[in-house]
């Protein structure tokens, strides 16, 4: 610990600040063990299959685990690229980046980041997990570090072991990681402004609600994630992380454009 007390934490939502509880300390490792054997009570043996297409579907899980997804101030988009990953091919996500606070630079949360007018959400990111206990993080894209291009970021994801030639450096790259592990990806959304319409948020709140039963055990329904993933769409636009599976010489060919037309 360093001899000084833990940091201490607050939310502000429209001018009012909560102070948040800190967290127990886990020093100890049989701490640490009790600790993961209460997050994760089960086996975590989720089967993907294959997509029944290349589009992939972004979707919102109607009760998250809070195991997995503790954070009462976020809300999640998942997206299933299948069990294995598919030799020769790649996975693009294409969307309009959300505004952002430029806390980064010592701005106030009000502030919006360069090229931004509005701060729409106070965080977004879209990270890359196996999904294999205890979910460890392949990679992750946030609002800081997206490459952003006339309002739209672009993320490749392949299976290279490090970033490829082939790539524009104006697109933000995640590598699939270990091909022994299906994964997951998350979109995150946080705190958003009560001006912006178009989150994960508003999609979870929609009537009915954008949303699909996830399962930690057993076969995924791909045709209820695919559904969910399609409302979510229509409630959050051109805001909507729109993924799909695509040839890599077509995307070298003709960028990301080719492989949404496909």
């Amino acid at each position: 610990m360093g001899g000084v007390p833990l940091p201490t934490v607050s939310v502000t939502r429209n001018g009012a600040s909560q102070q948040l509880q800190p967290c127990l300390r886990v020093n100890r490792l049989a701490d640490v063990s009790a600790l993961l054997q209460g997050l994760f009570p089960v086996d975590l043996t989720v089967i993907e299959g294959t997509p029944t297409s290349d589009r992939l579907w972004f979707a919102a899980p109607t009760a998250p685990p809070p195991s997995l997804l503790p954070n009462p101030e976020n809300k999640y988009l998942g997206m299933f690229p299948g069990d294995t990953y598919q030799p020769g091919r790649i996975i693009v996500i294409h969307g309009k980046a959300p505004g952002f606070p430029d806390t980064f630079h010592g701005s106030s949360i009000a502030t919006p980041a360069r090229g931004f007018r509005t701060v729409d959400l106070r965080y977004w990111s879209i990270c890359e997990a196996d999904l294999a206990l205890p979910v460890p993080t392949v990679g992750c894209v946030t609002d800081l570090t997206a490459d952003v291009v006339g309002g739209y970021y672009t993320i490749v994801i392949s299976d290279d072991l490090l970033r490829p030639a082939w790539l524009r450096p104006n697109i933000r790259w995640l590598p699939w990681g270990d091909e022994q592990y299906p994964k997951m990806l998350f979109f995150r959304n946080m705190l958003p402004s009560p001006d912006f319409h178009h989150s994960v948020q508003d999609a979870v709140a929609a009537d009915p609600p954008c949303t699909f039963a996830l399962v930690l055990t057993g076969t995924l329904d791909r045709s209820s994630v695919d559904e969910a993933g399609k409302c979510a769409q229509e409630v959050m636009g051109d805001y909507y992380p729109v993924a799909t599976w695509c040839d890599k010489t077509t995307f070298i060919a003709g960028g990301v454009r080719a492989c949404l037309k496909e």
